[in-house]
């Protein structure tokens, strides 16, 4: 989850940074300096005691701060001609992928220099919905890693 289960606040990289603790759990820095007594922490989940120094001494999961930051991040808008450019040639937006030179063209471009049979060419929308979908893939791939990352803690 991206929410500390103790303040439902998402975690960010400063008072709500994720710690995990030694039974695998998570909560924000926040939560756990409200509940650091006596040099020990409770875990809202299990209730397993934690010894510790300082809340400061409870490791931060740094693989799950890197992750939200990138699922965070928002691009530019897509537009085609802040991403694709113009065409030189013809003046227009180059709303095509050519999958065989990976290149972008124009609609002049897809005909007159990629003659169908020799490239194979898709839709601006079909490049977009294909590297999202490798996008999505590599943040599951990402994902699966934080899982084993935190059941090896």
């Amino acid at each position: 989850s991206r929410e500390c289960p103790t303040c439902c606040n998402l975690y960010d990289s400063k008072k709500h940074r994720i710690r995990i603790l030694s039974c695998g759990h998570s909560q924000c820095t926040n939560c756990m300096q409200a509940q650091f007594c006596n040099r020990q922490i409770t875990c809202p989940s299990c209730r397993s005691i934690h010894i510790c120094t300082d809340v400061n001494s409870i490791p931060v999961c740094y693989v799950a701060e890197t992750l939200f930051d990138e699922i965070d991040a928002q691009p530019p808008p897509l537009t085609p001609n802040l991403y694709k450019g113009i065409c030189e040639e013809h003046t227009t937006y180059k709303l095509f992928w050519c999958i065989t030179h990976k290149q972008w063209m124009c609609t002049h471009c897809s005909v007159i220099n990629h003659p169908i049979g020799e490239c194979n060419i898709i839709p601006i929308i079909k490049e977009f919905e294909n590297r999202k979908n490798l996008i999505k893939s590599n943040i599951n791939e990402k994902l699966k890693q934080l899982d084993c990352a935190q059941s090896e803690l």
